[in-house]
């Protein structure tokens, strides 16, 4: 009839969206074979839906704890503070000699790009699109620098402007080389760091000026050193001092090199079961047999047997 056509083709359309198509095709084979069975027929449709249902919870039961284990796993952007000397920005990965940037300043910050390079380096940002500075993209060494887990104060970098003293070029490398631009004596230039040229055994500026960013030779510029960041440096730990003993139970006891692992598995934890528990719940209501679908299989072989 047309009633039951258009049943059909609803349901392949559905179907289609959970099946292949020869999987389509042995389902249309069955109603083709069972059409005038109307009741089972809807009772096979109800199963099928619930099938499908239960079909992508339980995929989403299975993927998420590997969806939440590659989000806790996955780089972490943040910040990393300067607390020793001499701590180089390079170029490139390989952290070569020839690839330095210049020196960064001490007890400032960077912002950590990626944690994960390849070799013993982050990936990182110094300075900003402000105050006249334009943001560098280098590489630092890990064991130079400090992961910071907290918010650092403001200012992040350092506003250090250096003041020309007399006529001078700005070179391509921190070397006697190119010229991209000269400044001229009582103008300013933006400074970022320094670098040691030790064939010439002259120190050198890493500038902008004019949209230029390039050395300058230090001897050139008057500049005025900023202060140390205002934040607090780490308190380092007391050396030769034995373990005190341990009073408290050690569910009591704190854990700071811990805290944010536990709260990363409790997170974890939480999310796994508000998935999982409520998908079972609906699974079980759904497959639970109903009233109205036992009142239907009743009727329906009652009715056979009338006939």
């Amino acid at each position: 009839s047309i009633k039951i056509d258009t049943i059909i083709c609803n349901f392949r359309h559905s179907l289609l969206k959970f099946c292949t198509a020869e999987y389509d095709k042995i389902i249309v084979i069955y109603l083709l074979l069972y059409k005038n069975h109307i009741a089972e027929f809807k009772v096979f449709i109800f199963a099928m839906k619930k099938l499908s249902f239960a079909i992508i919870l339980f995929c989403l039961c299975a993927l998420a704890p590997f969806a939440i284990n590659a989000r806790a796993l996955a780089p972490k952007a943040g910040f990393a503070r300067v607390l020793e000397e001499n701590v180089m920005l390079y170029r490139t990965p390989q952290l070569s000699e020839d690839k330095i940037f210049f020196t960064l300043p001490k007890t400032y910050y960077l912002k950590i790009i990626d944690l994960n390079v390849e070799g013993d380096c982050y990936q990182a940002e110094y300075q900003a699109n402000e105050n006249g500075y334009v943001n560098i993209i280098g590489y630092v060494k890990k064991e130079q620098v400090t992961v910071w887990d907290k918010q650092p104060g403001e200012p992040l970098y350092p506003e250090i402007s250096a003041q020309a003293l007399s006529y001078a070029p700005v070179y391509q490398n921190a070397a006697i080389s190119e010229i991209k631009v000269n400044v001229f004596s009582g103008q300013t230039v933006k400074l970022y760091g320094s670098v040691y040229n030790a064939e010439e055994d002259i120190l050198y500026f890493y500038v902008l000026y004019a949209n230029y960013e390039g050395y300058v030779q230090a001897s050139m510029f008057n500049i005025t050193l900023p202060p140390n960041h205002s934040d607090p440096l780490p308190t380092p730990p007391p050396e030769d001092t034995p373990p005190p003993e341990e009073t408290a139970s050690p569910t009591n006891s704190p854990n700071p090199s811990g805290t944010q692992d536990d709260r990363d598995s409790l997170v974890q934890i939480l999310l796994i079961a508000a998935i999982c528990i409520p998908a079972l719940i609906i699974v079980y209501l759904m497959f639970r047999p109903s009233k109205k679908t036992r009142r239907n299989y009743k009727d329906y072989y009652n009715s056979d047997e009338d006939e």
